[in-house]
């Protein structure tokens, strides 16, 4: 089974944002212990939270991924639970990314007792100012899991490429939250250097970079850093292409998500292998 234990951290700038020094304050550990679950932020009448949504717990086992549901406060360092996800079954492997006041938490895998995995089409949708799931978005054409998350101008959720069922996929998968539709991206290139499940990716000003993730014949964590130029008068439209090596050791499940636009600031959340 495709695991890893994460940990969910606050990193605090204690200078500016190219300032060398780097300080962590420890939190309030969650209520339950969990790894590999879909995290993000969201901001509601100036109030700051991160939220939680399923995973694993300390079992590691099939029958301990879960659909429970935490959200954090961050001024009051509070943590507190939601309802569940509204799904029929449990999955590891989602994401979650806020968009226009929504937080949509998207894919992940099934996995059954004889270990099999199945990858997820849904989209579940959360209101942070009622605390409530509404109805599921638009299905994803090709279910998938592990999937690299962003958000590109409050609007679409691109997922690119990740795990489906039974194999790494190039696909570039656009969610429009405001039309609830999806269209299909330029996929990156067919091969190992590109294709990965697990990687980690943000979008600064028009430009996709990714990072990382396992895949190839053995499955390798890699440091390789991808770039994908998106024409912002076509955003499905994307031109692809490879960056040197990342420094430092390989990077598998290792999201990195840096929130400049929205309540951090000076903020970084980050989830952190183990």
């Amino acid at each position: 089974m495709k695991t890893c234990r994460l940990l969910l951290s606050l990193l605090f700038f204690s200078q500016a944002i190219f300032g060398q020094t780097w300080n962590w304050t420890e939190l309030p550990e969650m209520p339950f212990a969990t790894a590999n679950n879909a995290v993000c932020e969201a901001e509601v009448d100036g109030n700051k939270y991160v939220y939680s949504f399923g995973g694993i717990d300390t079992s590691k086992i099939w029958s301990g991924i879960h659909k429970r549901c935490f959200r954090y406060d961050v001024s009051n360092q509070m943590w507190s639970e939601l309802d569940t996800l509204p799904s029929e079954v449990s999955v590891i492997a989602a994401a979650a990314s806020y968009v226009n006041g929504k937080i949509y938490v998207m894919g992940g895998y099934e996995v059954l007792e004889n270990h099999n995995e199945i990858s997820s089409n849904r989209v579940h949708i959360f209101n942070p100012e009622t605390n409530l799931f509404e109805d599921d978005g638009a299905s994803i054409p090709k279910a998938i899991d592990d999937q690299v998350q962003c958000v590109y101008k409050d609007s679409l959720i691109y997922l690119v490429t990740g795990w489906s069922n039974t194999s790494n996929q190039p696909d570039v998968q656009i969610y429009n939250t405001y039309t609830n539709t999806w269209q299909s991206g330029t996929p990156t290139t067919n091969n190992a250097y590109y294709t990965s499940f697990g990687a980690s990716g943000y979008i600064v000003g028009d430009t996709i970079f990714y990072y990382g993730g396992a895949g190839g014949g053995g499955f390798a964590a890699r440091r390789f850093m991808r770039r994908g130029v998106i024409d912002p008068n076509d955003p499905t439209q994307i031109s692809w292409d490879f960056i040197e090596d990342a420094p430092g050791p390989p990077s598998y499940r290792g999201l990195f998500v840096c929130q400049w636009n929205h309540f951090l600031g000076r903020r970084l959340f980050s989830l952190l292998q183990l």
